[in-house]
């Protein structure tokens, strides 16, 4: 038998429409092999298209092979142990933990779990403690498309510093700082500086919050 504490009873229609629709963390309810059973606005949001298309698909679908595979290594130990797992790690391109408890199944029905996604930094490490694995496979999502210099500049940018401090810091002159700055916002889709810090903090290269950071003066268009 395993131990209830942390287990998530089959949630009745009121607690179910509660956890998908007043709610605005992604939540979704996930079968033994990955699939999405039930997701809300929020978790299909994160994932790039409507509640809908997600829910009819699955992790295999939505991720690279190796992340897929690991999730749901986890979603299965998280079934077997009876007891909810933390996940820490990079999805869509940010720093995520993804919290999966183990459900109740209906008779007859198939084993599924119940994930919550939060961004680090957002709350605490989930009230009673429960077990924390850092991912070893992650979605960079735009990320992956940027050089180990570039992600560097855009950590530094989401510390607030200017072209003129990141050049200072890097030995390097404020032009190629500059150059890094236009490629970034080129490769992110974005259009100042703001946007790139926003996404620095989201994916966990900078410590501060959005509401930390005060951009220096130059804070003109990247491109």
């Amino acid at each position: 038998m395993h131990s209830d504490i942390g287990r998530a009873h089959h949630p009745d229609q009121l607690v179910l429409s509660a956890l998908l629709q007043d709610t605005d963390s992604p939540v979704a309810f996930l079968t033994e092999s990955g699939k999405v059973q039930r997701c809300n606005p929020a978790f299909a949001e994160l994932l790039g298209m409507t509640t809908e298309r997600a829910e009819s698909s699955d992790l295999t679908d939505l991720l690279p092979a190796p992340v897929a595979a690991e999730r749901i290594a986890i979603i299965r130990r998280t079934l077997a142990q009876g007891k909810p797992i933390g996940v820490d790690g990079l999805f869509r391109g940010r720093l995520m933990r993804w919290t999966i408890r183990p459900v109740e199944a209906e008779e007859g029905g198939s084993p599924a779990v119940l994930v919550t996604c939060s961004r680090l930094g957002d709350r605490s490490a989930g009230g009673a403690a429960i077990e924390i694995v850092r991912a070893s496979h992650e979605d960079p999502g735009g990320l992956a498309s940027l050089t180990d210099r570039e992600r560097e500049v855009l950590g530094l940018i989401g510390l607030g510093l200017s072209t003129t401090d990141i050049a200072e810091r890097l030995y390097r002159s404020a032009k190629t700082i500059e150059g890094h700055r236009v490629s970034l916002g080129v490769k992110l889709g974005v259009q100042n500086r703001v946007q790139l810090a926003r996404i620095a903090i989201r994916a966990g290269l900078s410590p501060l919050s959005t509401a930390e950071v005060e951009l220096k003066p130059d804070h003109r268009p990247v491109g």
